[in-house]
């Protein structure tokens, strides 16, 4: 049996579901595709994966976090 490939960069830990979260934040190029249940945990995961903490103000107040879908699927 073959795996699907990932169509995210990183899972908020655990996280089986298939909802799908894109994090920008101006400090870091780019956006991250998460796979998470909410908005938070989203933009907990992409702290993880920026090693940043989620929780300094100057981190979440400018996290943009939108619904993943096909057609901002870059």
């Amino acid at each position: 049996m073959s795996e699907k490939p990932k169509n995210y960069d990183i899972a908020f830990e655990g996280y089986r579901g298939q909802r799908r979260y894109i994090v920008t934040h101006p400090e870091h190029s780019g956006a991250l595709v998460v796979a998470a249940p909410d908005e938070v945990a989203a933009i907990v995961a992409a702290a993880k994966k920026w090693q940043v903490r989620w929780q300094s103000f100057e981190f979440y107040a400018f996290c943009k976090v939108g619904i993943y879908n096909r057609r901002n699927a870059g």
